[in-house]
């Protein structure tokens, strides 16, 4: 009876005991799967894992890893506000990740081009930890704006010699941006047809332009001259028509050129940011 007793005693313990165990392996493997996929860049499936195993209410100790790792895989998939959600919960924090979680927390708001917001969080005193960082990218806010006032003045802030060589390299890009002027290409194109394209560096457009308003002026002449006055008054609207066209032509060629000039170096300034991590020091998460 005795021995028959314990038996029962070790099988009802081992039951008991056993599913602990299995949820346990479980979290533990959920934990690990989930960093391999943010390891590998699968934002979806690791943000859907790591929410899964927040529902288990796994070990106190990683929830600070969990919630960088939300924040970052969010971040990943441009979640932005989900994402600050898990990153502003370490403003209180005495994690080893507090500071770089708000560095993410403050290129969130410069990703969301939330530039309003991104300007008030350093109203006060208490965010002067991260002030340098807010600097840095306080300088490429004005930078992807093409703002050239008091940058001299904010990069005194910056301390770190090659945060310093690239936004005062990117500065220099930016001020030698070449730009037209939508007056004067289309000035140009009402006294020489074609020349507001060609001064829009629109060489093939312009010389087209030229040829096209030329030719059907021609054509107008010399039916005017021959006095077919019916073929006249046609090919004189006609070249009319691409007179006026070339000169619209010009000026949202000028508009798109400048567009295009602004585009090409914003890119330039994402790649950059982007290779420097957004002068963010790497978390040691992934092997």
């Amino acid at each position: 009876m005795k021995y028959f007793i314990l038996l029962v005693f070790f099988f009802i313990r081992t039951d008991i005991l056993y599913p602990q165990t299995q949820l346990r392996d479980s979290a533990d493997h959920i934990y690990s799967f989930a960093k391999h996929l943010y390891c590998t860049s699968d934002f979806i499936r690791a943000e859907s894992e790591l929410q899964r195993l927040m529902t288990l209410n796994y070990s106190p100790q990683n929830e600070d890893t969990i919630d960088y790792l939300l924040g970052k895989s969010l971040q990943g998939l441009e979640k932005f506000e989900k994402s600050d959600e898990y990153f502003s919960k370490f403003y209180d924090s005495k994690s080893s990740l507090k500071s770089v979680a708000i560095k993410e927390y403050i290129k969130n708001q410069f990703l969301q081009q939330n530039d309003f917001y991104f300007y008030k969080l350093f109203s006060n005193s208490e965010n002067y930890d991260w002030l340098e960082y807010y600097y840095t990218l306080k300088l490429t806010v004005k930078l992807r704006s093409i703002n050239d006032s008091e940058i001299e003045k904010d990069f005194g802030n910056v301390k770190n010699i090659s945060t310093q060589l690239f936004i005062a390299e990117h500065t220099a890009k930016m001020r030698s941006l070449k730009s037209k002027d939508p007056v004067i290409a289309g000035i140009m194109s009402g006294v020489i047809p074609g020349s507001g394209k060609i001064y829009t560096e629109k060489y093939s457009d312009g010389v087209i332009s030229f040829l096209l308003t030329g030719l059907f002026g021609f054509l107008a002449y010399d039916n005017f001259s021959a006095n077919h006055n019916f073929r006249g008054w046609l090919f004189a609207g006609i070249s009319t028509f691409f007179y006026a066209g070339n000169i619209y032509g010009s000026i949202i060629s000028a508009n798109l050129f400048n567009r295009e000039q602004k585009e090409k170096f914003q890119n330039e300034l994402y790649h950059g940011l982007s290779k420097n991590n957004y002068f963010i020091d790497e978390v040691n998460i992934c092997p």
